[in-house]
């Protein structure tokens, strides 16, 4: 990157489309995917930039594809949100301890849903908007992570549903997107965005 040119690193060892993938402690994590949109993967691969090498981690709990944005890296630990699995859409969140080497369930989100945007926001996860049973219903909620490893159910409703966000200024910010006709080409992409200020909408249960 220095002096703008790019070189090929060791190619991801397990051939797979639909995956996530998120940075966590130096190491960058491509968790489950499949061959097409109707199979599903449990292997978890680590690359280490280190030695440009990819190595074999503990498999996912569940199989699970279209969890593009719904990994994230969080408090020493790597977070799998959703998703879809052999039943359908997904509510699990599972949870991955490096030091242990083992995926854990936490509690679940309160929609099943995949193509999730997620955004870490004042030491919390968020998980937004995504795709619901059937394929064409888009779910306009947003669900707080209290620390990391434990979920909570909290929601706020959504005036765009996200295909991507940011975090500026106290808000999160989504953009743009498939919106609900837009999905299939009935109506083209949505074309607008949305500045989301979450504080003092979740519900902490503790």
């Amino acid at each position: 990157p220095a002096d703008g040119t790019t070189e090929r690193l060791a190619d991801l060892p397990t051939s797979r489309a639909f995956l996530g993938a998120a940075w966590l402690d130096g190491k960058f994590y491509a968790v489950g995917g499949g061959e097409t949109s109707s199979s599903f993967m449990d292997i978890v691969e680590v690359y280490d930039p280190e030695s440009d090498s990819w190595s074999t981690t503990a498999p996912l709990n569940i199989p699970r594809n279209g969890i593009f944005n719904s990994v994230v890296g969080a408090n020493g630990h790597l977070i799998v949100i959703g998703g879809v699995g052999a039943s359908g859409r997904l509510t699990s969140v599972e949870v991955y301890d490096p030091a242990s080497n083992e995926w854990s369930l936490s509690n679940s989100i309160q929609q099943g849903r995949s193509g999730i945007s997620v955004a870490i926001f004042d030491g919390k996860i968020w998980a937004m908007g995504g795709f619901g049973q059937g394929n064409t219903n888009l779910v306009d909620v947003g669900t707080v992570f209290i620390d990391g490893t434990e979920a909570t159910a909290g929601s706020a409703d959504l005036s765009a549903t996200p295909a991507g966000d940011d975090v500026q200024a106290g808000t999160i910010t989504t953009v743009a997107g498939t919106g609900a006709n837009g999905f299939a080409g009935d109506g083209g992409p949505a074309v607008h965005a949305s500045l989301f200020r979450p504080q003092g909408i979740f519900i902490d249960s503790s």
